[in-house]
């Protein structure tokens, strides 16, 4: 079954609904593209500075931490109380106690975020600023007592009780002597971090060693669990494979093991991007019936004058040669129309001129056949000619009779136009002969010919003129006279010179006999060099042709150069 084939309206009509239809999608694309990488920027911007802000208030506080534990450690009256051992409740004891309670109620005065800062001897002193009263047998924790054989001031959280602690250890002598412990204030720093946050949407939390330590409650927008949070700060697990799904950004502190991340879920963080991309959809469906009324309105116009010249040509199919296209406008199918109308008139005269031609060549084909009468004539009388002078004894006549019939056959003969390099010089021979009864003078012919090159095929009579021209213009009542013709091999072909030791050429007219035979102009018989030159060119191309060199009293060289 033959599909049905769609019209050109229909074909420009779909084109142009595509085309729309591309553009929207493109334009579509490239907005939605845009907008979730503005968002993209915008939130990954806010949530540096978020992050930023809460890893530096609590890098700034942990610090100040760290710098008062050390000054602990460095007051020569803690020193000197971690090493005394006074009789508890004596007045001394009672003194010493309230000088250093003193001292350590001082450092952590407008210090709200340090809710106890208290000392533990190693020969059972308690010192503390303030607070819920302390028991040395507290020193028998055991964080308490890895803590205090650690050099290093270390930060500890208890996830259960929700406590925040800052430990560091005074030494003497490479000996502990006492534990330095800051309580940090829990509930004061989970308000104070993440309280200037706005964004809902967005989980910000603080981790100390895959621990969390504090968030901003936005649980329900926690994207993944806190095990694969912690993973990912313990670098037990890659981030990327969250964040094809999340935008994620994580920022470590100062203190060893504290880490900040912010989390946002992409189908959340895009929500309006999708929800533009809903709307420039239904906008696209709205707009489809006004596409398709444009796309209609623009197709018929265009293809109204495209029906039009069809219909014209349709009517030429038909053979009325006499129709015109009707079409005026000044767009392409315009001039497409004058351009058909333009052809027409050709082909009228075409016709008209090949009725003439063709009544020409009728009369031209009587002529001919009237004409092949004469060389029949022609050879009947040459013919009678020898046979009467074989009976007379005329030897002479004879022999240029016979050569008179083979040159009249080579000419006016209908066979190849193509034949060996021998038998064109068999038809020269047959030539110099008649011309040799003519001039009643000898004269030399010398023929140094390439056996090889004998049977190649050259055009039919094309060294003959040659050889006539250096005869009748050259060596013509010449007593010496010579000419010779030499064909031999070369690299790129045949190389065919003829040589007469005539009276030459002037140096005038050979420049413009020269100039003459390149432009085609037949200078000497519409046979003669020029037209043997123009064969050369005709028949082989461009790259092969002939040469003339000439010089008074000296004689004149003809060169062929022809392919293999």
């Amino acid at each position: 079954m033959q599909r049905k084939r769609l019209s050109l309206q229909s074909k420009i009509f779909l084109m142009t609904m595509l085309v729309a239809l591309l553009v929207m999608v493109i334009s579509l694309v490239f907005i939605y593209r845009q907008v979730v990488v503005i968002i993209e920027r915008n939130a990954l911007q806010y949530m540096q500075g978020i992050i930023g802000n809460n890893a530096s208030e609590l890098d700034s506080m942990l610090e100040d931490s760290r710098g008062i534990t050390l000054m602990v450690t460095m007051n020569p009256v803690i020193k000197e109380a971690a090493t005394t051992s006074l009789v508890e409740a004596s007045y001394d004891w009672f003194l010493q106690k309230k000088a250093v309670d003193s001292y350590l109620s001082n450092l952590v005065t407008n210090k709200e975020y340090i809710s106890q800062l208290s000392v533990f001897s190693a020969n059972g002193n308690v010192f503390q600023s303030g607070g819920s009263l302390l028991l040395k047998g507290q020193m028998m924790q055991p964080w308490m007592q890895a803590a205090f054989a650690t050099l290093a001031p270390k930060l500890h959280y208890f996830a259960k009780e929700k406590r925040l602690v800052y430990t560091r250890t005074l030494f003497a002598d490479k000996e502990p002597l006492a534990l330095v412990v800051a309580e940090l204030d829990y509930s004061y720093l989970s308000s104070k971090l993440f309280s200037f946050t706005s964004a809902e949407q967005l989980y910000l939390a603080t981790y100390l060693n895959g621990q969390l330590l504090f968030d901003n409650k936005a649980s329900a927008q926690q994207p993944i669990s806190q095990s694969e949070i912690a993973a990912v700060l313990l670098g037990e697990t890659d981030m990327e494979s969250y964040t094809r799904e999340n935008l994620m950004l994580v920022q470590d502190g100062q203190t060893e093991g504290i880490s900040t991340i912010g989390i946002i879920s992409y189908q959340v963080l895009l929500g309006d991007a999708l929800r533009l991309r809903s709307t420039v959809i239904l906008i696209i469906l709205i707009s489809l019936p006004l596409i398709f009324l444009a796309s209609w309105l623009l197709t018929s116009r265009l293809y109204r004058n495209i029906s039009e010249l069809r219909k014209s040509m349709h009517e030429v199919g038909k053979g009325n040669l006499h129709v015109r296209s009707s079409v005026v406008s000044e767009d392409e199918i315009g001039e497409m129309a004058a351009v058909f109308n333009t052809m027409m008139d050709q082909i009228e005269d075409l016709l008209e001129q090949i009725k003439q031609t063709e009544k020409q060549k009728r009369e031209s084909e009587f002529a001919i056949l009237q004409s092949q009468i004469q060389p029949h004539f022609v050879y009947n009388t040459i013919n009678s000619m020898k046979y009467y002078a074989h009976l007379k004894g005329v030897k002479e006549i004879e022999v240029v009779a016979t050569a008179m019939v083979e040159l009249l056959r080579a000419v006016l003969g209908q066979g190849d136009e193509f034949i060996p390099l021998s038998q064109e010089i068999h038809y020269i021979k047959q030539y110099l002969l008649i011309q040799r009864f003519k001039y009643q003078q000898e004269f030399e012919t010398v023929w140094e010919i390439d056996e090889e090159l004998l049977s190649h095929k050259i055009p039919k009579l094309l060294l003959q003129p040659i050889v006539e021209n250096a005869l009748i213009h050259g060596i013509a009542n010449k007593k010496d006279g010579n000419i010779t013709v030499k064909a031999y091999k070369l690299d790129d072909g045949i190389h065919i010179t003829v040589t007469d030791n005539g009276k030459g050429i002037q140096k005038e007219h050979l420049d413009k006999l020269v100039a003459q035979v390149s432009k085609d102009m037949h200078y000497l018989s519409s046979v003669g060099i020029s037209n043997v030159f123009s064969r050369i060119r005709m028949i082989y191309g461009e790259p092969y042709n002939g040469f003339i060199t000439s010089f008074v009293n000296v004689g004149t060289v003809v060169e062929l150069h022809i392919p293999l």
